[in-house]
């Protein structure tokens, strides 16, 4: 499921940068529009980020069904857990939040993509090749199939005030601030960026743990969109820290 969004989004990507090379306006290629260069720079990062978030719950699937592989755990770094039972807790507690998130950032990614191609990415192309609107269309239906965003938000809620909440934080928690402080150190002028993370993860931490389940609920996709922001942020980073 999380890699047949980012397979969409990645197709509409290829087909909005070749789009960009050869069509003009104003009598320039779009390539040579800086907003429409920026626009693009920014989904290709998202994307990038994304797919980063995917691979990282896969190496946690690999590794919770093959405990011995050394060569997954390695390449985790800072994020791996320090307890065996952490992979499992992180895999549970980020595959709903994954899921959600990807899925909504695939929508929106393919939305932008569709708008680059002006008129022509709104239509149906007979070369299901260069398709777009068909793209789109198949991208929202993830956002519903196996769980809407709020099925997922509400899912993340029972791990975290479920019986193994308190450890299924801890262990989140420890691998969000590892992995910052290992980006901090290996990169000073990440510094102040990693300082907001830290400062805005531990927030939300002392939010969870002061507020009800119900309340937790209610707030779903809030709690949802903030647990994903942070990892989106740390992900990129564990293989090269």
């Amino acid at each position: 499921m999380l890699l047949q969004q980012l397979r969409l989004w990645g197709r509409g990507l290829a087909i909005s940068r070749a789009f960009a090379r050869v069509r003009k306006t104003s009598g320039k290629l779009l390539t040579e529009v800086p907003a429409h260069v920026r626009t693009m720079a920014t989904q290709h990062v998202n994307y990038r980020a994304n797919m980063h978030l995917t691979f990282f719950i896969i190496a946690l699937l690999g590794l919770s069904e093959q405990p011995t592989s050394s060569s997954t755990s390695d390449s985790l770094g800072p994020l791996m857990p320090s307890f065996w039972e952490g992979v499992e807790l992180l895999l549970r507690v980020l595959t709903p939040v994954a899921k959600a998130l990807t899925a909504k950032a695939a929508t929106a990614g393919l939305a932008e993509c569709m708008k680059s191609l002006g008129g022509v990415g709104y239509l149906e192309n007979e070369d299901m090749m260069f398709n777009i609107a068909r793209l789109f269309r198949d991208a929202n239906l993830l956002s519903i199939w196996d769980g809407t965003t709020d099925i997922m938000a509400d899912d993340m809620v029972k791990v975290l005030k479920g019986n193994s909440g308190r450890r299924a934080m801890a262990v989140l928690s420890e691998c969000v601030e590892r992995t910052v402080e290992s980006l901090a150190k290996s990169n000073s002028m990440m510094q102040e960026e990693t300082a907001k993370i830290t400062g805005a993860w531990r927030t939300w931490l002392r939010d969870v743990e002061r507020s009800s389940a119900e309340g937790l609920k209610i707030r779903g996709r809030g709690g949802l969109d903030k647990v994903g922001l942070d990892c989106l942020c740390i992900t990129p980073g564990y293989g090269r820290v």
